[in-house]
């Protein structure tokens, strides 16, 4: 007979599978991961929905302003010369249980010295709209993995 207890014991057991699933299918669907950061950047929103700060010269601002009209217009973009967008990436560490994302421009140093870490990763509005990719992903992976198993 099966206890309650067994049945607790046995969904537990298969909580790093579901993560290790879920990472697969995040690494899979990276680049679609990185487009979405890459927009709220563009947007001038952080990973936590703030905005990124303004520009301190009016000069560089009005240069942006001419490359990225997306208001509001005096706030960073995280975007110039394209090397910071180029090299994003995201890695999901053995586990499972997080997700980094990054850059490895060196001007990436820079903007998380002025605006803080959280330029990098998806606002709630992302993470939602990104499910819709690596969820189906993550799906098909456990239908590959239970073949044969009911």
């Amino acid at each position: 007979m099966t206890t309650v207890d067994d049945m607790i014991k046995r969904m537990e057991a298969t909580i790093p599978l579901i993560y290790d699933i879920v990472g697969y299918a995040i690494q899979e669907s990276s680049a679609d991961a990185i487009f979405f950061n890459q927009q709220q950047l563009l947007d001038h929103l952080k990973s936590d929905g703030k905005y990124l700060k303004a520009y301190k010269s009016q000069t560089y601002a009005d240069i942006k302003l001419r490359m990225n009209q997306r208001p509001p217009t005096n706030l960073a973009d995280a975007h110039y010369t394209g090397e910071l967008f180029a090299m994003m990436h995201v890695v999901v560490p053995s586990g499972g249980d997080r997700v980094l994302f990054g850059s490895d421009s060196d001007h990436a140093l820079f903007m998380e010295a002025r605006d803080g870490p959280e330029i990098f990763g998806l606002t709630v509005q992302s993470v939602q709209q990104y499910k819709e990719i690596y969820m189906p992903i993550a799906q098909r992976i456990v239908r590959e993995r239970t073949v044969g198993i009911y």
